[in-house]
């Protein structure tokens, strides 16, 4: 049905997408008499619609619960952003991982936790510990000493600890209860997050990646001007974190009072 409505409210050749030349009172009627039409694909419309909305939801988390935020955030804007139709031939990178994350999903609710151990064998544990190691033997000896303090190591720490492995292996199921009972009982913001925002992006990752026509697909590559443009966004981005870091800690109660670099 999906597919259906998506080709009736957006059509290539349909005079009013973009076809030269002029158009008849027929073809009017033909591509006008069928409801709403569309300027882009309905997978397009969906995606940029679906971005507002997240927009408009992860606002308010990030005031409420900075620590699920985060996480969230770097979840859900890599996968709305990449989201296009699966294809295999001409965007071979793109569905190759926006699949994996959507079948890595299905199987953390799907198969059971004894399954997962037997069809694993440990293999998430050893690369864990590999790149914790490469990190400990690559990335800490590379960074200057004095750059050293502002390295993830807190978070490696905690990631060492096998909370979040405990987490991953336990039964996903199970663990959706209990945040929907401490959402009952002290109001808990997992359940909600989950059910809200979560589930919806995998529902939408389905959608676009695999249900809806696959029209008007832009597969160009990233020209040299949009690389240089996103390399400088991201050098001001983390130069001026680190300047606005540096100011807020000199002029806060840490601070002494002069800029401490």
């Amino acid at each position: 049905i999906l597919r259906r409505y998506a080709f009736m409210v957006f059509m290539e050749d349909s005079p009013t997408n973009g076809a030269k030349g002029g158009t008849t009172a027929v073809e009017e009627e033909k591509v006008g008499g069928k409801g709403v039409q569309l300027p882009s694909p309905l997978w397009d419309a969906v995606r940029c619609s679906s971005g507002f909305a997240f927009l408009l939801v992860l606002a308010p988390i990030t005031i409420y619960s900075w620590a699920l935020a985060v996480p969230l955030t770097a979840i859900s804007v890599p996968v709305l952003v990449l989201a296009r139709p699966f294809s295999a031939r001409r965007r071979p990178l793109r569905s190759l991982v926006l699949l994996a994350f959507l079948l890595g999903n299905i199987f953390l609710l799907a198969v059971a936790p004894e399954q997962r151990r037997t069809l694993l064998d440990g293999a998430p544990s050893r690369a864990a510990e590999w790149l914790y190691d490469s990190f400990d033997r690559s990335v800490v000896p590379a960074v200057p000493r004095e750059a050293r303090q502002y390295l993830p190591m807190p978070l490696v720490r905690w990631l060492r600890q096998g909370q979040l492995a405990a987490a991953l292996d336990g039964d996903a199921l199970v663990g959706l209860y209990e945040a929907a009972r401490d959402f009952n009982c002290v109001g808990g913001m997992l359940f909600p997050v989950f059910c809200f925002v979560y589930f919806p992006m995998l529902v939408l990752l389905a959608l676009v990646g695999v249900v809806l026509p696959a029209q008007r697909v832009e597969d160009d590559g990233m020209t040299m001007r949009q690389f240089r443009l996103l390399v400088l966004f991201l050098l001001v981005l983390v130069g001026g974190s680190v300047v606005g870091g540096v100011v807020w800690r000199s002029q806060s109660s840490s601070g002494l009072g002069d800029l401490q670099w």
